[in-house]
């Protein structure tokens, strides 16, 4: 199956909330990946994080 990637940048009190629900999702057997800034997303343990080149504001 291939997964599901996931913006660990977009949302309300991202990313750590987007993390923690891409974990329950990993946990329930759904493959999930990330795509973010890794120096604001921080240590997400085993996830598979991709490195955004740039983030895109509300405002742009």
């Amino acid at each position: 199956m291939k997964p599901v990637v996931v913006d660990a940048m977009g949302g309300d009190n991202a990313p750590s909330i987007v993390v923690e629900g891409v974990r329950a999702a990993i946990d329930a057997g759904i493959p999930v990946e990330l795509v973010g800034d890794p120096g604001l997303v921080g240590d997400c343990g085993d996830i598979v994080l991709h490195a955004a080149s740039e983030i895109i504001g509300m405002a742009e």
